[in-house]
């Protein structure tokens, strides 16, 4: 007898683990990646799961106000294959936000967006990457001496800082 109530016990254990575990499978996910500094917004990852049990179907990045948080703004990608920020830093009065992702070995890059409304967000970008005007900058003003980026060598954008302003962004 206490061999038999063993077994339904770990069949009904395993089975609410299982269930469980499709149950969370199957849920719309959000990620919180980053809060300003004041706190008046967050960037959210929202991952939807796949429909065939696979990888997800979807994972969409959004600048939330905290104020009220059913405004939500996408934040753009330069194209739809292209990776992920995963390093946000706000500007101080917030109407901007620098985002890095890593895109290879040795290859880190910096995008920056600019928070129009609550609802609304561009790439300051329009003609050409805000990371390759950066490097192009750089060799202009004499800080390099080569442009590592388009040499597509060892090219690493880091933050810095913002000026009090919100006028100046420094990286390195």
């Amino acid at each position: 007898m206490p061999q038999t109530f063993f077994i339904c016990s770990a069949a009904v254990v395993f089975r609410s683990a299982f269930c469980g575990l499709a149950q969370a499978t199957t849920q719309e996910r959000t990620d919180l990646l980053y809060t300003s500094p004041s706190g008046a917004l967050r960037i959210e990852m929202t991952v939807k799961p796949s429909s065939t049990g696979g990888r997800a179907d979807g994972r969409n990045m959004g600048v939330v106000s905290t104020k009220d948080p059913t405004q939500r703004a996408r934040l753009p990608k330069q194209s739809d294959d292209s990776p992920d920020d995963d390093e946000f830093h706000c500007s101080p009065n917030e109407e901007w936000i620098f985002g890095l992702r890593h895109v290879g070995s040795g290859l880190r890059y910096g995008y920056l967006y600019h928070c129009l409304t609550p609802l609304r967000i561009e790439m300051s970008d329009k003609d050409e990457s805000f990371n390759e005007l950066v490097w192009k900058n750089c060799v202009e003003l004499g800080a390099l001496k080569e442009d590592y980026s388009a040499d597509g060598v060892y090219a690493v954008t880091i933050f810095v800082s913002w000026s009090l302003d919100s006028c100046r962004l420094l990286v390195e």
